[in-house]
């Protein structure tokens, strides 16, 4: 399996195209971290993650 590697400073952002089914690992290497991300189709951009939605949506398939 490939991995890709970064490290992103304090204060800054990042950006990567990232495929579907792809597992990402956030580590915090200093403590005391934290962060926010957006995720969007890049094929259309009006289509993005939104986590309240998805866990409203995942309740009712139980």
């Amino acid at each position: 399996m490939k991995q890709y590697e970064t490290l992103v400073p304090p204060a800054s952002h990042w950006s990567l195209r990232v495929r579907r089914g792809v597992q990402m690992t956030l580590t915090d290497i200093e403590g005391d971290a934290n962060v926010g991300m957006v995720f969007y189709n890049p094929e259309n951009l009006l289509e993005r993650y939104n986590a309240p939605d998805s866990l409203k949506a995942n309740t009712r398939l139980n």
